[in-house]
C-alpha cells in the first residue's frame, strides 16, 4: 500500500491510499464527510484481489491542506459537490487512470454522480453505498432504545414511531454529535442505541466518530442535493452508467425505504437491502458487501 499527497493549484491538497490488486477495472473508493479511509478499511483486502483499489480523502481530512471554504461554520459559501469531483478528476489525472469503478460512502455517492456527469467517459459502474438522504435522522422503529435515544436528541415522541429531520434543523443533529463527544467509548455508547451492529470494531468506530463529532456539518451538508434516480429526464449520461445502491435497515441517516420504494425500472441498476445494516454497512458487512458487488459488476463489465 503507497500513501500519496496531491497538491491542487489554488493550495490545497489531498491524500489517498493505492493498493494494488487484480488486472481487473480498477476501484476508486470515495468517503463520507467523516470516516477519511477507515470506512473502506474491511474492504480493500477483499475488493484488490481482483482490481487495483484506490481509497482517497477530502481536502482537510488526514494530512491535506483544508480549503478555505471547509473552515467556514453557519455560511451559504459552502464547498461544491463540483470542487469534490475536479479534486477526484485530479486523482484520476496523477495516476493516468482512463477508467474506473466509482464505489461512495453516505457522501461519497453524491461527489461521484457528480463526477460521472463532468466525466461520464470516465466511470465504469457506480457503486452507492448508504448514500445520505433528505431525511437526516430518520428513525423508524418502537424499539425502546431508539424511543429513547430520541428523547436524548429532542425529538418529540408522541404518535406512531417515524421521526425526520430535514437537513436544515440542526439541533437534535448537534445533540447526537455533544452526546458522542461526552463518551469516553463512543463506539460502545452507539451500540448501546443500536446505532450499530453489536458485531462492529469498537476501536475502528471510535477514530470514525471521532471525525464526526469535530467536523462542521455545515459545511459539508448545506449544499447537498439528493439526486432523485426515478425523476423524469434523468440525465442520460447517468442512466448509462450501471449503479449498484446498498442501504442498511438501521440507517438512521438513510431513509431506506424511500430508497426501495423508488427503485429504477433501468435494467443496470441493482438494489440492496442490508439487514440489521447501519450506516455503517461498510464495516459491517465487508464480505456480503463485496460479494454483492463483484456479481454486479461481472454483468456489465466482461
Amino acid at each position: 500500500m503507497q500513501i500519496k499527497i496531491i497538491e491542487l493549484s489554488d493550495g490545497t491538497s489531498f491524500e489517498y491510499r493505492k493498493f494494488s490488486g487484480g488486472s481487473d477495472i480498477p476501484i476508486i473508493m470515495t468517503g463520507g464527510a467523516i470516516g477519511s479511509h477507515l470506512i473502506w478499511s474491511s474492504m480493500t483486502g477483499l475488493l484488490r484481489r481482483n482490481h487495483p483499489v484506490i481509497v482517497w480523502n477530502y481536502p482537510g481530512l488526514e494530512t491535506g491542506v483544508r480549503p478555505a471554504e471547509f473552515a467556514k461554520i453557519n455560511t451559504s459559501d459552502n464547498i461544491k459537490l463540483s470542487y469534490l469531483a475536479d479534486c477526484l478528476n485530479a486523482l484520476f489525472q496523477h495516476e493516468n487512470i482512463s477508467s474506473a469503478v466509482l464505489a461512495g460512502w453516505s457522501l461519497g455517492p453524491l461527489v461521484n454522480r457528480e463526477f460521472a456527469l463532468l466525466h461520464p467517459e470516465k466511470v465504469k459502474a457506480l457503486i452507492s453505498i448508504n448514500q445520505l438522504s433528505k431525511e437526516l435522522l430518520y428513525f423508524d422503529s418502537a424499539h425502546a432504545n431508539i424511543i429513547k435515544l430520541q428523547k436524548f436528541l429532542g425529538f418529540e415522541t408522541s404518535g406512531s414511531g417515524a421521526r425526520e429531520l430535514i437537513g436544515t434543523h440542526k439541533r437534535q443533529f448537534e445533540n447526537l454529535k455533544n452526546q458522542l463527544k461526552k463518551s469516553d467509548h463512543p463506539g460502545k455508547w452507539a451500540k448501546r442505541f443500536r446505532l450499530v451492529s453489536p458485531d462492529i470494531d469498537e476501536l475502528m468506530l471510535d477514530a470514525i466518530i471521532k471525525d464526526f463529532v469535530n467536523v462542521s456539518m455545515d459545511t459539508y451538508l448545506g449544499y447537498v442535493k439528493i439526486p432523485n434516480e426515478t425523476r423524469k429526464g434523468i440525465d442520460s449520461k447517468l442512466k448509462e452508467i450501471p449503479t449498484f445502491f446498498a442501504a442498511g435497515d438501521r440507517d438512521i441517516f438513510v431513509n431506506y425505504k424511500k430508497l426501495m420504494s423508488k427503485k429504477s425500472k433501468l435494467p443496470n441498476r441493482e438494489y440492496l437491502l442490508v439487514k440489521g445494516g447501519s450506516h455503517f454497512s461498510p464495516l459491517e458487512y465487508p464480505q456480503m458487501l463485496t460479494i454483492k458487488i463483484e456479481n454486479f459488476l461481472s454483468k456489465f463489465n466482461k
